[in-house]
This record gives structure tokens, sequence and C-alpha cells, in this order.
């Protein structure tokens, strides 16, 4: 997409979510998203009245102007009211995946351009095993960093 000092494009939540999704959803949030090098947007989002988080992963084209869904994908368990800010995500340009960590479960998720989940592990703080992963931010060296209640620890992706 165009960056430029005035707004070029602005969607809401049920301008790009398939009604499918988005039907009977009641009040809706982002809650992340990040971006490819290949013009693609993952969202994460939560449904508060059907109690649902998710991602869609979608092609964005036509300047941004047009949205298409390629892939949801719903995460079990991880309702809980407090916790708006999850799941989190990023991009690794190195591993051409999107990377998901969902703070209520403690899953690392792994998420290539079509949408196909290729790899998850749990992801919880070493010396704490209480402490789950609360946010994620990958550099284009290789570097994961991944910041807990108490503290940030920074991986070497290989």
């Amino acid at each position: 997409m165009n960056y430029g000092p005035n707004e070029q494009i602005c969607k809401a939540f049920r301008d790009i979510v398939p009604s499918r999704i988005n039907r009977g959803a009641g009040c809706s949030e982002i809650s992340d998203l990040a971006v490819s090098e290949s013009n693609q947007v993952i969202v994460g989002y939560r449904l508060e009245r059907r109690f649902e988080v998710g991602v869609c992963l979608f092609n964005v084209t036509n300047d941004g102007k047009e949205w298409s869904c390629v892939k949801q994908l719903l995460l079990n368990d991880c309702w809980h009211n407090e916790s708006s800010y999850t799941p989190r995500i990023d991009w690794s340009e190195r591993l051409e995946n999107f990377l998901l960590v969902e703070y209520i479960t403690g899953h690392l998720i792994m998420i290539d351009t079509e949408g196909q989940v290729v790899g998850e592990c749990r992801f919880m703080h070493s010396s704490n095993r209480q402490e789950s992963a609360l946010n994620l931010s990958i550099s284009d060296n290789g570097l994961l960093c991944v910041r807990y209640q108490s503290s940030i620890t920074i991986h070497k992706l290989k």
C-alpha cells in the first residue's frame, strides 16, 4: 500500500471480514495485524458475542482497496474477557511465514502465505512456566524478541 501524509484507505472490521465470519458476531475488535512483503495482511480478531478468537489471512490488491480472504483460522479455548490484546502477530521475511502467539494457551503458531499452519509449539517462559508470551517482534536478521509479563527474551531463528 502506498503511504502518504493523507489517509489512503480506511477499512472497518466489517468491511474486510467475510459476512459468514462476521454474521451474528456482535461487538468485534481487531487484536493485531501483520503485513507481508507479498501484499498479504493477517488480522487477529475477537468476536464478543460468540466468544471467538481467530485470524484471517487476506490478499490485498488494487492499492489496498480490495481484500480477499484466503483463510480463517479459529483459535480454540482462547476467549478471556480481560485479554483483548491476544493473539499477537508478526511477519518473518526470513521464514516467509506469519508468527502468531496466543497468550491464553501459550502457543506459537507459524502460518504460511497459503494460510496453512506449518508449525506449532507451546511457548512459555523457560524459568516461569506460568507466563505465556504477551507480544513478539521479529527482525530481518533472524532475532525473535518475546515479551512476557516480567521479562523479555531474545531467540535466534535458524
